[in-house]
């Protein structure tokens, strides 16, 4: 056997738990909820979100309609 993998014991598991850990806080805070949102929509979600609409500010797409 490998020795290294005999000093890590259960170091290994908490490695993983910790990035589950950061992965899952991230999602929670940083993504906003789109279920059952339209793809048109999508820049008003994000000009809603306290975090991304930092980013977003006014940069919403213009309807594009048909022009006949």
């Amino acid at each position: 056997t490998n020795p290294t993998l005999c000093h890590f014991k259960y170091g290994t598991f908490v490695f993983y738990e910790g990035w589950l850990v950061a992965m899952t806080i991230f999602i929670a805070l940083l993504l906003p909820d789109t279920k059952g949102v339209p793809l048109d929509s999508m820049f008003a979600v994000s000009e809603r979100h306290w975090y991304l609409g930092r980013f977003v500010e006014g940069q919403a797409l213009p309807q594009q309609g048909n022009s006949h």
